[in-house]
């Protein structure tokens, strides 16, 4: 069955940026691995240890908050064949719609900088949408793509900031078997030295 887990969004994000800066981005902003060559920083926004002093460009990525919601008003039944083709059990695939928002923080002490990594990151995330969507199972991913204005960090840390929001949409399918309804109730009369024993369910 299709599972959901919000560690892949960071990874989805950050996998193919890591990949392009480091192959194909401008030389004064190349991407390596090793701390002590690369030009510019990528990881998450609360890796507070890699980001403190950090004075060289960096993309910061959050996988931002994200809704679970049923799809139909039959308790989001996807398929079943019934209780006949089941024999008699009540089986069936069910499914839910996630959707959320994930956010780009791109920071920089030059403006210039700030907004050519803002133009690098956004055509790069739109071109690049469709391919994540059908490789990785999302119903959208990155459009319409929200870009905020280049502007002063609110802290004096003589930063440029650019915020870029990434809306998503995926599916979770997963299958109810009333043979685990049936073994729950079998464990919860179980004989114990021929005493009864009733277990909380």
């Amino acid at each position: 069955m299709k599972s959901f887990s919000p560690l892949l969004l960071y990874y989805l994000i950050r996998q193919p940026l890591v990949y392009f800066f480091s192959n194909y981005s401008p030389a004064s902003i190349k991407f390596d691995e090793d701390e002590a060559k690369t030009d510019l920083l990528i990881t998450s926004k609360d890796n507070y240890y890699e980001i403190k002093e950090q004075t060289k460009p960096r993309i910061l990525i959050d996988r931002g908050s994200y809704a679970i919601e049923p799809m139909g008003l039959d308790n989001s039944l996807y398929q079943s064949g019934g209780p006949y083709a089941n024999k008699g059990s009540d089986n069936g695939t069910y499914i839910q719609q996630i959707s959320g928002t994930s956010s780009i923080l791109i920071e920089s002490r030059n403006s210039g900088t700030c907004e050519l990594l803002t133009d690098i990151v956004t055509h790069f995330l739109t071109w690049s949408g469709p391919l994540l969507c059908v490789s990785q199972g999302f119903k959208k991913f990155g459009i319409p793509l929200q870009v905020s204005s280049c502007s002063p960090a609110k802290e004096d840390t003589g930063l440029f900031q650019v915020t870029i929001s990434i809306p998503w949409i995926t599916e979770e399918l997963w299958v109810y078997s009333e043979a685990g309804v049936k073994l729950k109730a079998f464990f919860a009369t179980l004989q114990t030295g021929g005493a009864s024993v009733s277990l909380p369910l």
